[in-house]
């Protein structure tokens, strides 16, 4: 039977930038929806299924910059006040209409919950996590610092470099658990000049898209079906298109059935203007609450029926089944001994599908069931069978990082290199700790992927130019301050 690995990949760009909820900074939110939706409750999982002595065999990639705002001191505070704003948006929902009272309820008391274990964790959320996965014998992974996309930057490879190296020892110090055993290189971006850095940063294994590894130098005689080798050393896993397809594609995924909770509609576009609180910006406009009570529904149909939570329950147990028997009758096509690379955003269970970590438990169990192998990236030894060189690429639309080199995100990136290159220029004269230290970091938090990920997305481009116009700011004043010397 081919052996499944899941990698999740847990991810946000600093976001925390402001000590409450309540001022209308809303990317500030994206990180407490994160944790109330798919970080806590994913930690959740991994701790009851430990107490149920059930394996839990993920492969799990905390970045250095959630790892830091977990370890924020405006943390827990934020998610108070988050969590406080939702209550008086729930408040205003019941009185436009009250037969939404049941459920809101139900939805708050959960919050509740994982707010009461947040807080009472010892030692934050970085450090459970880390516990977690050492206790259900999970791997651990990392990224680097900021999540620059890698492929960008091969006329500056000191970035890349100094970007590793930063966000090696950012995710150790967070979660007192010392070195990572792999690493997700940011939006899976490849280019073979990264394979030397990488072996010596000490870097074993990484998940790669599809593309990658077909298209690799020579060409794998086993395709997707193992893990290969790169010259230098690293283990490649190749993400496994027909999982990827089963579980996050936007037509036909399971995420997509009528009786699961929509994503998109929320209490907020519910509530009338002036009464939805900081779930409203400047011109009116309901935001993002978190708080949805619809289900998918019917494809086409006019409005979101009322979601009914019994009866995604059931429809999560079905799927999971389904992913379990699916990956089985693959052993017939990709072989009983190849390895099954399903690699998604950790944020997807959870946040994007509300029942996405129940189905996830439920598939682990399945496949424990059926007798289908499940294993870490890191348990996989000597899987690997060939060595190859991958070939340039990345996940994303075109699967060649068109997302970061294209329209106006190329440009930020373009704008980078040349910043970068007069960087380069005073480093090479000698420049010394800490200034040394600060110039470097303060470039690495510039080459950030999430800003021109954001401007293709379309979902929050005023403040991606922002955030990104602020950090090459800073590195333009700590030129000048050296040019003053």
């Amino acid at each position: 039977m081919p052996t499944v690995v899941f990698v999740l990949h847990a991810h946000l760009p600093w976001v925390l930038t402001a000590p409450d909820a309540a001022d209308g900074a809303l990317e500030a939110r994206w990180v407490f929806e994160a944790a109330f939706e798919s970080h806590l409750p994913l930690l959740a999982m991994l701790v009851r299924r430990h107490a149920r002595g059930r394996a839990t065999p993920l492969t799990v990639s905390l970045s250095p910059s959630l790892t830091a705002m977990w370890s924020d001191p405006r943390f827990a505070p934020g998610m108070r006040q988050y969590l406080a704003a939702q209550r008086d948006l729930a408040d205003a929902g019941r009185t436009v209409d009250p037969s939404l009272g049941p459920a809101l309820d139900a939805l708050l008391a959960a919050r509740a919950q994982r707010l009461a274990t947040l807080e009472a964790l010892p030692h934050g959320l970085a450090v459970a996590w880390a516990e977690a996965l050492r206790d259900a014998r999970g791997a651990r992974w990392s990224t680097l610092a900021a999540h620059p996309f890698a492929p960008a930057y091969a006329a500056h490879p000191w970035l890349i470099d100094a970007a590793l190296e930063l966000g090696l020892a950012e995710h150790a110090a967070h979660t007192r658990a010392g070195r990572p055993e792999g690493l997700w290189l940011p939006e899976c971006g490849w280019a073979p000049w990264l394979d030397p850095r990488l072996a010596r940063a000490g870097v074993t294994a990484t998940v790669l898209e599809a593309n990658g590894v077909l298209g690799a130098a020579p060409p794998p005689r086993e395709g997707l079906r193992r893990p290969v080798k790169t010259p230098g050393g690293l283990t490649v896993l190749p993400r496994d298109p027909i999982t990827a397809r089963l579980v996050w594609d936007r037509h036909d995924g399971y995420p997509g059935h009528p009786h699961y909770r929509d994503f998109y509609a929320d209490l907020a576009q519910r509530v009338p203007p002036g009464r939805r609180g900081c779930f409203e910006d400047r011109a009116g406009a309901p935001l993002p609450s978190g708080l949805k009570l619809w289900a998918v529904g019917p494809r086409g149909a006019p409005s979101r029926p009322r979601y009914e939570a019994s009866l995604g329950s059931l429809q999560v147990q079905r799927d999971a089944y389904d992913f379990a028997e699916k990956v089985r009758a693959m052993g017939e096509t990709v072989g009983r001994d190849a390895v099954v690379v399903a690699a998604f955003d950790a944020e997807l269970f959870g946040h994007w599908w509300a029942e996405g970590v129940d189905w996830l438990d439920h598939a682990l169990d399945a496949l424990e069931d059926l007798g289908q192998p499940v294993a870490t990236a890191s348990a996989l030894g000597d899987a690997a069978r060939e060595t190859v060189m991958p070939g340039p690429s990345s996940w994303g639309e075109g699967s060649f990082g068109a997302r970061w080199l294209t329209g106006e995100a190329g440009a930020m990136t373009a704008e980078v290199w040349r910043l970068a290159a007069e960087v380069r220029r005073a480093l090479d004269r000698g420049l010394e700790a800490p200034a040394r230290d600060e110039m470097v970091a303060a470039t690495v938090r510039l080459a950030a992927s999430d800003w021109p990920f954001l401007l293709r997305e379309g979902a929050a481009p005023h403040y991606a130019r922002r955030r990104f116009a602020a950090q090459r700011d800073q590195v333009v004043a700590l030129l000048s301050a050296l040019r003053r010397r």
